[in-house]
């Protein structure tokens, strides 16, 4: 009997399984946009991780916006130094690499805080520090010519440093798109696609300070930028307490709401032409700034570069010209002796002597006039020290048998070590001990 094999159900035939598995022997699809099959899902290639831990992630665009005086330049700022100096920020960690801040709406006022960060942080910075101020304008609106040319310049900068491009700040969004119109769709896409491109070239994140609308409750100009970009950074401003909140209200691939706090701490940088302070501030995280102040306080108060100049006149002239404080003159307590205030006046002129020409190069009418107008500035110089000083607590002026004479006041200062008072021993730090507890 003849038998007709037939194909048992569940086997397929050759035919069928062949073309199921053909695809292993294809030539993979070659994709444009990156496709990623799942089984590929945990093989090696980029993966998301935070610029700043659960604030800001790596190679992405964010928007940090405020109103005006809100401190949101000065808080990118904090962002871009601390992570070019792997410093936690405001205790969140940092992903250490370079720098470029482009600061299109005063660089002149950068550089100041920039000063006050690097003083304040007691840091000596080299050119080995991966950070770059870029001080003029940029268009990333008309041209792609200037944003080629943008792109080009980050990159070669990002050359010179050791660490990996990490962050790019544009300071701010509006300077750095003229003639665009912030309410336009169509406008605020092509800035948006170009930002984008400089994030992707560079390989790295793109921080824009914007800002909030006439209201202050969003961020000004078309949705497209919120919607467009990966965190969205608000600040705020406590006009009682002047306590900055910063607020995490758009995180794309992980929570929002976020908030953290800081304060702005004036620092003394140096004096101008008239002897006045140049002063910028510093981001501290809230409750830090009372305690620099505390410990300026026990280390003894901060005199700008003039001031000390003119106590160092001071307590010269108080060594070799001094008296001792006459009976009959009421003084605070901490007074030792008196300084002729004639004698103080040309020490302190000895100390800062005129900028003029040498002999061979000037006429006698020259120096003469350069010598009237040094005069002259230093009159008043020395004038608005005794003023500040006086009103500061740390000098006091009196006249005693037709002579004026200026005395220290016994305040401590931080530039002078011996007007600090003296650590306290070991017995003067030890409670009294009575009979009773031996």
């Amino acid at each position: 009997m003849n038998h007709v094999l037939e194909h048992p159900v569940g086997i397929e035939s050759a035919k069928d399984f062949f073309a199921r598995v053909a695809w292993i022997f294809e030539e993979p699809v070659k994709s444009k946009f990156g496709a990623l099959y799942l089984d590929q899902l945990d093989d090696p290639g980029p993966e998301h991780s935070w610029l700043v831990q659960g604030w800001l992630a790596t190679n992405e665009v964010s928007v940090v916006a405020g109103a005006s005086r809100s401190g949101k330049s000065f808080f990118a700022l904090e962002v871009g130094l601390c992570v070019a100096e792997a410093r936690p920020l405001f205790g969140l960690k940092t992903k250490h690499g370079a720098v470029i801040y482009q600061a299109g709406e005063g660089a002149t006022g950068v550089k100041k805080r920039l000063r006050a960060w690097r003083q304040h942080h007691g840091r000596s910075w080299t050119r080995e520090t991966p950070f770059v101020l870029l001080q003029r304008q940029v268009d990333i609106y008309h041209t792609t010519d200037e944003v080629d040319s943008l792109i080009t310049e980050i990159i070669e900068h990002s050359k010179v440093f050791e660490e990996p491009l990490r962050l790019v700040v544009i300071d701010t969004l509006a300077m750095a798109t003229p003639g665009a119109d912030e309410n336009s769709g169509k406008d605020m896409s092509m800035v948006l696609g170009n930002v984008a491109k400089i994030s992707d070239k560079c390989g790295c994140h793109v921080l824009l300070v914007h800002h909030l609308n006439a209201g202050a409750t969003k961020l000004r100009g078309h949705t497209s930028v919120y919607a467009n970009v990966g965190q969205v950074i608000l600040v705020e401003r406590d006009e009682e307490t002047g306590i900055r909140t910063c607020r995490l209200d758009k995180q794309k691939d992980d929570e929002d709401g976020k908030a953290m706090k800081f304060e702005l701490m004036q620092v003394t940088i140096g004096v101008d032409e008239e002897a006045q302070p140049i002063t910028s501030c510093v981001c501290l995280p809230v409750g830090e700034k009372e305690a620099v102040r505390r410990e300026e306080e026990l280390k003894g108060y901060r005199l700008n570069t003039t001031q000390e100049l003119f106590m160092k006149a001071v307590f010269d002239g108080e060594r070799r010209y001094g008296l001792p404080v006459p009976r009959d003159l009421a003084l605070p307590p901490g007074v030792r002796s008196l300084a002729p205030w004639e004698d103080v006046k040309r020490m302190y002129g000895e100390m800062t002597p005129p900028d003029v020409l040498t002999p061979d190069q000037q006429t006698t009418v020259e120096a003469a006039l350069a010598e009237k107008r040094w005069r002259e500035t230093m009159k008043k110089r020395i004038q608005r020290l005794r003023e500040d000083l006086g009103a500061l607590g740390v000098l006091g002026i009196v006249r005693h048998d037709g002579t004026s004479y200026v005395y220290w006041t016994g305040k401590p200062l931080r530039a002078f070590p011996h007007t600090q008072p003296l650590p306290k021993t070991a017995d003067e730090d030890s409670e009294p001990v009575s009979d009773a507890e031996f």
